[in-house]
């Protein structure tokens, strides 16, 4: 039924929305609210699970979770046996994401492996005189390539390594972590080609090394031509972390040669459309967006927020978005390494001032990435056996055991509604069992879970962010934080408390579905009018803030329908859905999912 009282729409969501009910006390039936810190230590024990000491720490890519057993370790390859896109890709994400969860917990789970990974990495490392390829990592690519004939320097794995060792600099205060980021730096920059001040790459995203009988010089690895390297994010991290004012030129430069499509060959177009690989292209895109918020430039936000529109017309405001766009059998499930791109962009340009933002940043944890932490719960374990029954009991056992050890980490490809997706007719799919005559797959791609940790260091590190003299608490999760402890009652009722533990000016933001006339305000338990102000005029202002004053915030739960149709880009019928919500959290759509419902 629909509330008198009730908005005849609500602020923030697309499509037909329906039986809208406001709700002043709230709902106590629901769960309660993602534990980040919590999420982190679980994803700890993935990460401590996920390399092979067998073969010298390598991480795996090829987890097959519906298989007896479920994952294929090595795969048969014209260079023995291979886990594609693990070397150099896989393995370089789980070194970025042990010290962000560790960063979380404060925990020392997983440390040998840590330790291992990174060294591996840090032993890809070119030595040089300073020429071209020289200060990055060297490894023989994989993903997306058919020529294994040896090393190719690769960009993405020496700015991930440089992101890591600027964490490591951060958290330790070792100066041969940041001496370490800039020799990569250094490398990642001598690649460049400047044209007025603005860089490009010349092979994009590629895999390259020098070669005298090569075209100009150099012979690239096929393999994501078109797409943008991912250096601009490195580069902004190396510079903020370890004060490097030439990393963030750098960094601009490669931006404006974005933006003036200076790129040979790419597929990203002014107004935002694009052709490639989704992940791909938005891995690098968040860095635009990133710059844009910390230098202020909008013309790098409008750039960055162009891309993001693009993609997001084919989202749902769960978070889900398809893996790929145009390839028919990759566009009805998603990847988490996308949706993780996705919240990234939205943070800075949330940061960058548009704070509506923060509600697609808050319903993606809540409604995406909260779900995907895979665990084997008791649906799971049962829908598992049924589809391998014909396996014996010991394979059985041993294959649930190593479910386990992977516990924490986050799936990659779910449908809108469900934790299985079916292939397509024509379609193909690594993993994929055949059960009652269908073609299933339970996903957990190796590259999806760091991405899935980089999403939930994202939304924990930006609950509570500062600019000048001002405090802003952006999302309604507990965080204890320097600057302020943060509490909430959501998705229950519409409430977050707030202990300063600084003097400050402090700014608290309801989200927008909120009716912004019901929202109330209290000081030290007193009721106050509220202040509104900050970006957007967004947030509820407590000035002259002592330390050790509490300030809290309530607002109503809003419930109501969502009737929304997934983008039809080939010409076929889109399916539909309907979502339940109260305030910012699913609780029921339908259709329901047909074998492991994602929404109950």
């Amino acid at each position: 039924m629909t509330n008198d009282n009730a908005p005849q729409a609500v602020p923030g969501f697309r499509g037909d929305i329906s039986d809208v009910e406001i709700l002043p006390d709230g709902d106590a039936s629901l769960p309660a609210g993602p534990d980040l810190v919590a999420m982190a230590e679980h994803a700890l024990h993935y990460l401590a699970n996920n390399p092979v000491p067998e073969r010298n720490w390598e991480s795996r890519f090829s987890f097959f979770l519906m298989n007896c057993p479920p994952f294929t370790p090595w795969v048969p390859g014209d260079r023995g046996f291979v886990d594609p896109v693990a070397i150099g890709d896989t393995e370089s994400r789980n070194d970025v994401a042990f010290n962000q969860m560790r960063e979380m917990t404060c925990s020392d789970t997983g440390r040998e492996a840590q330790d291992a990974v990174h060294r591996r990495l840090v032993g890809y490392v070119k030595d040089g005189p300073g020429e071209m390829g020289d200060d990055m990592c060297w490894v023989i690519p994989y993903c997306g390539s058919p020529d294994h004939d040896g090393e190719y320097a690769m960009p993405w794995t020496t700015g991930k390594l440089m992101h890591a060792e600027t964490d490591l600099f951060r958290a330790t205060g070792d100066d041969s972590h940041r001496l370490l980021a800039r020799r990569l730096f250094e490398g990642l920059r001598r690649v460049a080609v400047y044209d007025t001040g603005r860089a490009f790459y010349a092979g994009a995203c590629q895999c390259f090394r020098p070669d005298p009988s090569a075209p100009g010089g150099i012979k690239y690895a096929r393999g994501y031509e078109g797409h943008y390297p991912v250096v601009i994010t490195p580069s902004v991290h190396y510079a903020v972390g370890c004060g490097d004012e030439e990393a963030l030129d750098f960094a601009v430069a490669m931006t404006e040669g974005y933006l003036a499509d200076l790129m040979p060959g790419h597929f990203h177009r002014p107004d935002g459309s694009v052709w490639g690989h989704n992940h791909c292209q938005m891995h690098a895109v968040r860095g635009v967006a990133e710059l844009g918020a910390r230098l202020g430039e909008r013309r790098f936000l409008e750039w960055a927020e162009a891309a993001h529109a693009y993609f997001w017309q084919n989202a749902f405001d769960t978070g889900w978005q398809p893996e790929h766009i145009w390839e028919p059998d990759h566009r009805n499930h998603s990847e988490t390494c996308l949706t993780a791109d996705m919240m990234e962009v939205a943070v800075w340009l949330a940061r960058g001032g548009k704070p509506a933002q923060w509600d697609q940043v808050e319903r993606t944890v809540r409604n995406c990435l909260e779900p995907l932490q895979f665990f084997v719960t008791p649906e799971m374990e049962r829908f598992w056996r049924a589809v391998n029954a014909g396996h014996s009991r010991k394979e059985i056992d041993e294959s649930l055991a190593i479910l386990r050890e992977l516990e924490g980490g986050f799936m990659s490809s779910v449908a809108p509604n469900d934790f299985v997706f079916e292939v397509r007719e024509g379609g193909g799919h690594f993993g994929s069992v055949t059960h009652l005559g269908r073609n299933l797959v339970l996903d957990m791609m190796g590259c999806c879970p760091p991405e899935g940790m980089r999403a939930l260091y994202l939304a924990w590190n930006n609950v509570v962010t500062e600019s000048g003299k001002d405090v802003f608490v952006n999302l309604a999760f507990d965080r204890d934080d320097p600057l302020a402890t943060v509490r909430t009652a959501m998705p229950q009722a519409g409430r977050l408390t707030v202990a300063a533990n600084t003097a400050r000016d402090f700014w608290l933001r309801p989200p927008a579905w909120a009716p912004r006339g019901q929202v109330e305000a209290t000081r030290n338990g007193s009721s106050v009018t509220p202040l509104w102000g900050g970006p957007a005029m967004d947030y509820v202002g407590f000035r002259g803030a002592a330390r050790g004053e509490v300030f809290q915030i309530t607002w109503p739960l809003v419930r109501f329908r969502q009737h929304v149709a997934e983008n039809s880009w080939l010409g076929e019928t889109p399916p539909e859905y309907t979502f339940d919500w109260t305030g910012s959290s699913v609780t029921a759509c339908t259709p329901k999912g047909e074998f492991l419902p994602m929404y109950r």
